[in-house]
């Protein structure tokens, strides 16, 4: 037989705030698509800034390699921005492309060398693209304390 726990909680604005959140759980549900297509496009836009300012967290990507850059020179792409060849990398990056998983939510790009790019797999130098900037870590902190406001 399970046993069954009682807790009381005695400050007003904790238990307000968890009335408010048992009360509006449907309105949660429901909103949960809205909510996560709303940090799907922070975080999507700030990936796609990484690719266009060719940065990571530690600052500006590993240029190409003298063989590299002939290469693309050769083939009329000279002028092209790191990482973007075919354009495939970047447009891995889709709104619907995430899981939700046991501690957040979990963005992913299927583009099967986005990995290697993004962790210096070899041949492969490191390029973070896959990472979130300080600014739109503000800007989902800030929508996700909107959200709970509004649940109350």
């Amino acid at each position: 037989m399970a046993e069954q726990t009682t807790i009381t909680i005695e400050d007003k604005g904790v238990r307000k705030l968890i009335e408010g959140l048992i009360k509006n759980v449907g309105k949660i549900t429901q909103r949960e698509k809205s909510y996560v297509g709303l940090l799907s496009s922070i975080v999507l836009g700030d990936v796609v800034d990484h690719f266009a300012k060719e940065e990571g967290p530690e600052g500006k990507w590993k240029p190409w390699s003298n063989r590299y850059r002939k290469y693309m020179t050769s083939i009329g792409k000279g002028g092209n921005l790191i990482l973007s060849n075919t354009g495939k990398l970047r447009q891995g990056w889709q709104p619907a492309r995430y899981r939700l998983v046991n501690d957040g939510i979990l963005w992913f790009n299927p583009v099967e060398y986005a990995a290697q790019h993004d962790q210096g797999i070899f041949p492969y130098p490191q390029r973070k693209f896959t990472w979130i900037s300080k600014t739109a870590t503000s800007e989902m902190e800030r929508q996700t304390a909107l959200f709970i406001e509004d649940i109350k």
